[in-house]
């Protein structure tokens, strides 16, 4: 059986965990309808300038520019009119690139791939290191066509900060797991005070004082916790003194009985006083009576008996 301690650890680590999956699902949707057009343009702006740079600067040497680029913190993959692609910079995980693409490019197109990009649960575009997760523009190489496709180089840009991000998370969790121990023992404490408190009560102990100071939903119940306990304690010597009456009321006609009782068998006495102590014996029996059948009717009361039954044991008082 889970103690309460357990339960809320339990819980709150697995509404930690849930949400921790649901923001990555609502990140990544984010991401893939409303960042990965914006994401894609912004590559592409960056990949069109540097063709323009490198036209109208005369260089003949693309992979010695293309090189220095991809330092800059992108990736670079040159396709010519035969299909031999040369990559510059890191190397991506997949090269597969429809070639229909490929000659899209070639013949002026600009390929985007980056919001084409297919949507993935668990896995954000923006880090799928992959061929078809590019841009492509055409580029004009020692006076031919080729196409040129582009990335941003996602370790060499955020490596340093997805450490720290990774380190940020773990450290994040770690610690939240650590805090919700000690608040859940801060929060459990009072209640383990409230049921050894009720054992106590249990076993006849009515005298508690439960030192909760708190102002809070537990704090309130330690309060009436307490309030009940002194009602108790009232009412367990009201309920001692009321015995100790009732034993008092029916020991009183017990000993007229007796005393006339063992009169009448014992000494000669006159026929007045015979009839005057058998009508002693006779109020006394009544008013034991009476008592048993007003301790009857409380009994009644304090079981929660139907109201016919008392009402029926308080016309025989009657």
């Amino acid at each position: 059986m889970r103690t309460l301690y357990v339960r809320i650890i339990v819980m709150t680590t697995a509404i930690m965990l849930i949400s921790s999956i649901v923001g990555f699902i609502v990140t990544n949707i984010y991401y893939d309808h409303v960042l990965k057009e914006q994401n894609d343009a912004k590559v592409v702006s960056i990949a069109n300038n540097a063709v323009d740079i490198f036209e109208q600067s005369k260089e003949e040497d693309i992979g010695n520019y293309l090189t220095t680029l991809s330092t800059l913190g992108y990736q670079f993959y040159l396709i010519d009119e035969n299909g031999d692609g040369r990559l510059f910079g890191e190397p991506f995980r997949k090269y597969e690139m429809n070639q229909v693409m490929v000659d899209k490019v070639l013949q002026g197109g600009t390929y985007h791939g980056i919001k084409d990009y297919p949507w993935k649960l668990f896995i954000t575009g923006f880090f799928d290191n992959e061929l078809v997760n590019t841009v492509g523009i055409p580029i004009q190489v020692n006076g031919k066509t080729e196409a040129l496709f582009v990335r941003q180089n996602t370790k060499l840009q955020f490596g340093e900060m997805r450490i720290f991000l990774a380190i940020l998370l773990v450290l994040i969790l770690v610690l939240s797991f650590i805090l919700i121990i000690l608040s859940t023992m801060f929060v459990v404490r009072p209640i383990k005070r409230l049921t050894e408190a009720t054992k106590k009560i249990a076993s006849g102990n009515f005298h508690l004082k439960l030192n909760v100071n708190r102002s809070d939903e537990i704090g309130r119940l330690a309060q009436d916790f307490t309030k009940m306990s002194e009602q108790l304690a009232k009412t367990e010597e009201k309920r001692q003194e009321f015995v100790s009456n009732v034993s008092h009321e029916i020991q009183s006609p017990l000993t007229s009985i007796q005393g006339f009782s063992k009169v009448l068998r014992e000494e000669e006495i006159s026929e007045d006083m015979r009839h005057h102590y058998s009508d002693i014996i006779y109020k006394e029996s009544q008013r034991l009576s009476a008592l048993s059948k007003q301790l009857l009717t409380l009994s009644f009361l304090d079981r929660g008996e139907g109201q016919e039954d008392c009402l029926y044991l308080m016309l025989l008082n009657s």
